[in-house]
């Protein structure tokens, strides 16, 4: 039985601009993936919760210039608008990867301490995760 596929939920995303967001996910063995960057336009979200998936699932990518619907599930695949991101303040230094299909094979077992960092790259807006975040994992049978 083998690990088959993670799933990334944010709760509760509040954020007066959230395409100033980068939203980056490390695993136990130092796999570290964005999983937002730059999307979600100039429209404030709130209450929403974000459900990441793996590309394989083809959910669609997170909205870059339209609104993150607010006060609702919203399931989405990875995606990074723009410039590819590198490095975040207080995060590990990357190159990131942008898919989470590859995370079984790195991390098939996933004990350990995974940590999600938020990065706001702009000073002038705000926002948070009032939720919390987690994580939910799936096995081969």
């Amino acid at each position: 039985m083998g690990l088959k596929q993670v799933e990334v939920t944010l709760n509760n995303l509040r954020h007066d601009r959230p395409e100033d967001l980068d939203i980056l996910l490390v695993s136990p063995s130092g796999k570290k993936i964005m999983l937002m960057s730059d999307a979600g336009g100039s429209y404030p979200v709130r209450n929403a919760t974000l459900v990441f998936h793996r590309n394989y699932d083809r959910y669609p990518y997170p909205p870059q210039y339209n609104a993150i619907p607010s006060n609702q599930t919203n399931n989405y695949s990875i995606y990074n608008y723009g410039q590819e991101e590198t490095i975040l303040p207080g995060a590990p230094q990357g190159p990131y990867d942008y898919n989470l299909d590859k995370l079984p094979n790195t991390d098939a077992n996933p004990n350990g301490i995974w940590k999600l960092y938020i990065y706001d790259d702009e000073i002038y807006n705000q926002g948070c995760v009032q939720g919390s975040w987690s994580l939910k994992f799936y096995y081969n049978e």
